[in-house]
């Protein structure tokens, strides 16, 4: 799902069966089911654990 946020676009999508979150600094154009390739930087990539919440 693609959520348009002013100058951005949050992503929910899923990795395998594990959700993700991301927010992509540029407006999308993606119709339903197109598929939307994401690159990681690991330099800005906030991670949590599943079950207390707290950052990695």
């Amino acid at each position: 799902m693609l959520e348009p946020t002013g100058s951005e676009t949050q992503i929910f999508a899923k990795l395998g069966e594990d959700p993700i979150d991301a927010i992509v600094k540029d407006r999308l154009t993606v119709r339903p089911g197109e598929e939307v390739r994401l690159r990681i930087d690991p330099r800005r990539v906030h991670l949590f654990d599943r079950q207390s919440g707290a950052r990695l």
